[in-house]
């Protein structure tokens, strides 16, 4: 989740070896001498508070985070003088010689940096490192798994041409139907027009029943889904005069399209209350894979809140089924089901285009992360009932 909420992810330093070679001043690395970890001139600095932070920009490392001022071992290389990169996880699970080694173009010196959870370090410094690669339209790190493509697909009968990869809504919709932004056309921004799918149908009010086809649609309970209550006051203290939510945080719309792959209004069938839910679904491409989150209103996520609040985060890895019909009785058309390892989600979408694209795209996260993403516990913070 710190990919969605800041653009980064930060890792505990256990140790910086050589980080006395480093000049805050000069944001790179000093060439005083070559790293060997045998060596004893090679200086080591464990603190509590070392982390790594990777983003987009490159990597920086923080020898004291928890305070606001610069220190002097503190250093940031971006990703354009990046000459070497290596995660080295051959060791057993905190043996304590796991961790990243970085060289600077153009220096001689070394740093490698003790982390715990190296593999992690590796799928965020790929992922971040051929998000870059991919805006300059060059290749992808070979070997590489994370922030890339398919390039090409084998089958039974042979090689095939990879399918598209489908490309999911950046229209930012209220509970309501008003379109809050479009990152694809900033100028409709705080328009008042309905959205439209991207089969150029016209999507209908949500969840609302169809007069065409006399079909009965789920309607979300008042205040548990935003529609008013105590959350939907709250929803009210944020709008101003004009009735739209607060703008976007400029800091979260930099990197948003790059990790957003879809998102919209779903119905969600409540777990223990079994009562249908109005919930706002965001499919994420982060570097740890894809995972769909699910918010109570629009301005709970990190484009507009300062501290989202996600009420429940399902990792695309662990998923094993989707079924295009849900299989539970007495389910409304459009209804299908998202199972895990751990729990199955009961969905509807607002009719048959807006099922079809989510199922599509929701298809394409789970078939790229089962292959390549380990089958670890993964546990997250989510917002409390």
């Amino acid at each position: 989740l710190q990919h969605i909420h800041s653009g980064c992810v930060c890792f505990r330093v256990l140790k910086a070896s050589h980080a006395a070679a480093f000049s805050s001043s000069s944001s790179s690395f000093s060439s005083s001498s070559s790293f060997s970890s045998s060596s004893s001139s090679s200086s080591s600095f464990s603190y509590e508070h070392s982390v790594l932070i990777v983003g987009y920009d490159g990597v920086k490392y923080r020898h004291d985070s928890s305070v606001h001022q610069p220190h002097s071992l503190d250093f940031s290389l971006p990703f354009s003088r990046l000459a070497l990169w290596e995660s080295i996880d051959t060791l057993p699970h905190g043996a304590g010689g796991n961790g990243l080694r970085l060289k600077e173009e153009g220096k001689e010196g070394e740093v490698f940096l003790q982390i715990l959870h190296a593999s992690d370090v590796r799928h965020a410094m790929e992922y971040f490192v051929n998000s870059l690669l991919v805006s300059q339209d060059r290749k992808f790190l070979p070997g590489s798994t994370h922030g890339r493509h398919v390039e090409e697909s084998y089958a039974i009968t042979g090689a095939a041409t990879p399918l598209p990869l489908p490309r999911g809504s950046m229209k930012i919709v209220d509970a309501q139907g008003r379109l809050l932004c479009d990152l694809d056309d900033t100028s409709s921004s705080n328009s008042s027009r309905p959205p439209s799918s991207p089969l150029g149908l016209s999507i209908p009010a949500f969840f609302s029943p169809s007069a065409a086809q006399g079909q009965q649609q789920p309607q979300p309970q008042e205040g548990a889904a935003g529609e008013g209550g105590r959350k939907g006051g709250r929803e009210g203290r944020r709008r101003g005069s004009s009735g739209n939510i607060s703008g976007e945080r400029s800091e979260v719309l930099k990197y948003w399209k790059k990790i957003v792959v879809h998102q919209g209004w779903l119905c969600k069938k409540g777990g223990f209350s079994k009562k249908w839910l109005k919930r706002y679904f965001v499919l994420y491409s982060t570097c740890m894979g894809h995972i769909l989150c699910y918010y109570s209103h629009v301005h709970e996520t990190a484009l507009y809140a300062q501290n989202p609040q996600e009420r429940n985060v399902i990792d695309c890895c662990r998923v094993e089924v989707l079924r295009p019909s849900s299989t539970l009785p007495d389910t409304p058309p459009y209804a299908f089901d998202v199972q895990s390892i751990i729990r199955t989600w009961t969905l509807c979408a607002a009719d048959q285009a807006d099922l079809h694209q989510w199922l599509v795209l929701l298809s394409f996260a789970v078939d790229s992360d089962v292959a390549v993403l380990p089958d670890d516990e993964v546990s997250f913070l989510v917002k409390p009932r």
